[in-house]
């Protein structure tokens, strides 16, 4: 099994891309993960789960807020 994609098939977002657009654009793919870009250079790795611990976190914060 191959573990490597060339560049030009990777999922890929911007860094600017609002987070709904991203996951729409990584549900697309094969992938649960997108290469992020900033001006054509890789700048980061997104993945559903870092979308997961995000929404998580936020709801952690405003439990705490009440």
């Amino acid at each position: 099994a191959e573990c490597m994609l060339p560049i030009q098939e990777a999922p890929t977002v911007r860094e600017d891309e609002p987070l709904l657009d991203a996951i729409g654009d990584m549900q697309q793919g094969p992938l649960d993960r997108a290469l992020v870009l900033d001006g054509g250079m890789v700048v980061g790795l997104l993945s559903i789960t870092d979308v997961g611990r995000l929404v998580a976190a936020s709801q952690t914060g405003r439990r705490q807020r009440r």
